[in-house]
């Protein structure tokens, strides 16, 4: 089955170069991810040269980083593949991961008060979100204890100085989630240079948390029927993803 993943990402802004990346967790290749499907994770992993049953319950970062015998010429990026492994192997419920390194999240993670509760998409995340203070380029095994530690509870870790890390159960989930926070930043970012931002209090987040769930798209799993907007979208204008 075709996987439309990479042209959600251009289509949306967020595929810069292999610095911005996705990986769904290996084990999953048989559970619903939407419309990017098992069969589209088997596809990935055939792809790179292993057969499904070869790389479910692997490393990724040994399965897919180092030079393969058989002359692949698809290079993965080290440092996604150390972090996100980690996270694969120690948070049960990370079928899905993107980080990225777009303007105005990469700018937000390099605030001295990160996201603040200053427009609606940010109130979304509001004591929701996790920080990581900058400690270089993340391809050191030892880095993810931290990682792991401070993300916590949450799902949205924002390295700082750096760009933020969306766990999910499917790839639509991560994909809406990266949407709305990527929303959330350019609007303050936007505020901020016009003026000073107006806070909303915190018995107002409480109220729009509580309420987030009559947003939901009955029949959907959560970002499902965003994502396949987006498929919509990039059908209209060019369909040989799905050859």
């Amino acid at each position: 089955m075709p996987n439309p993943t990479s042209r959600v990402m251009l289509l949306v802004g967020v595929l810069l170069g292999t610095s911005s990346m996705v990986t769904v967790a290996a084990d999953s290749v048989s559970a619903d991810h939407g419309v990017a499907a098992g069969g589209d994770i088997r596809d990935s992993i055939i792809t790179i040269g292993y057969t499904p049953e070869q790389a479910v319950g692997k490393d990724g970062h040994a399965l897919f980083h180092h030079s393969r015998a058989d002359g692949s010429p698809y290079p993965v990026n080290k440092a996604g593949f150390v972090q996100h492994s980690y996270f694969h192997r120690h948070v049960p419920w990370a079928e899905a991961i993107v980080h990225t390194h777009t303007t105005a999240t990469m700018a937000v993670c390099s605030l001295e008060g990160g996201l603040q509760p200053v427009n609606f998409y940010a109130c979304n995340f509001a004591g929701r979100i996790s920080y990581h203070d900058f400690e270089g380029i993340t391809v050191r095994a030892e880095e993810g204890e931290r990682l792991l530690k401070n993300l916590g509870d949450n799902r949205v870790l924002m390295l700082r100085n750096h760009g933020p890390v969306i766990l999910g159960r499917s790839i639509p989930e991560i994909f809406v989630m990266h949407w709305a926070l990527q929303r959330a930043c350019e609007v303050q970012l936007a505020t901020m240079a016009a003026g000073k931002p107006v806070v909303v209090s915190d018995a107002v987040v409480a109220v729009h948390h509580r309420d987030l769930h009559e947003a939901h798209v009955p029949g959907h799993q959560p970002g499902g029927a965003d994502f396949d907007a987006w498929v919509r979208r990039i059908d209209k204008t060019d369909r040989s993803w799905r050859d």
